[in-house]
Parts: structure tokens; C-alpha cells; sequence
């Protein structure tokens, strides 16, 4: 019964609701989806894990609360992921500047005792 009501409210509404003028600027859309979905914090939370795992954009969430859109610009089509989550051996590693990877070659890695200095002296 709601797909059938979904389906043709929103048509026989734009026609006997709107004036010609009317129906250049706005539309009527008939949502039943907030009485299938569940509360407020159950979709925020979703909603938050669509978006940090990358299956959801912001712009995906916004259209389903039928909210505006940000501008594509702005980030809003973008898709996102943690970035939280990284092998033990690449913590930092965005970090590490270029001239230090250059120092420990030249090092030859080998560790240096901070009481005899540095062998490169």
C-alpha cells in the first residue's frame, strides 16, 4: 500500500496543488520514508559508519534526510575511509621527512652511540 500511495501522491499533488508558475519552482514529494526508517540516533550512527567505511558519501547521506547537497567542490561527493587503521610498521611514516631517509643511508643504519657522536663527523 505505501508504494502505491509513494507512486501516485506526488503526481496528482504537483497537478491540482501547484499553479503553472508553481510548478516551475517546486514540486511535492511525499515521504514515507520516516515511517520506515528507524530513530534519530540509529541512522546517525549508520550513517557515521556508510561514510567512515567509504560506502556512503556525505552528499548520499544528506539526500536521504533530504537535506541540500554540498557543492562537489566542498567535498560533499567525496568518499571517505579511516585512516586510523595501519600496519605497526607504517606508523608515521607519512611523517618521516625526505633528508632524514637520506641521513640514515648514510648512516648505513647502523645505530649510533650518542656518547661517541656521530661516525659521519
Amino acid at each position: 500500500m505505501l508504494s502505491s500511495l509513494r507512486r501516485g501522491a506526488p503526481k496528482r499533488d504537483n497537478i491540482h496543488l501547484l499553479n503553472d508558475e508553481e510548478k516551475k519552482r517546486y514540486f511535492i514529494r511525499f515521504n514515507v520514508d520516516g515511517l520506515l526508517r528507524g530513530d534519530y540516533k540509529s541512522r546517525m550512527e549508520g550513517y557515521s559508519i556508510g561514510i567512515n567505511n567509504g560506502f556512503l558519501s556525505p552528499n548520499d547521506v544528506r539526500a536521504l534526510e533530504g537535506l541540500d547537497m554540498i557543492p562537489a567542490e566542498l567535498g560533499g561527493d567525496r568518499f571517505l575511509v579511516q585512516g586510523s587503521m595501519i600496519p605497526l610498521d607504517k606508523v608515521g611514516a607519512p611523517y618521516v621527512k625526505q633528508d632524514c631517509s637520506k641521513a640514515a643511508d648514510k648512516n648505513d643504519d647502523k645505530p649510533v652511540d650518542p656518547a661517541e657522536g656521530s661516525k659521519n663527523e
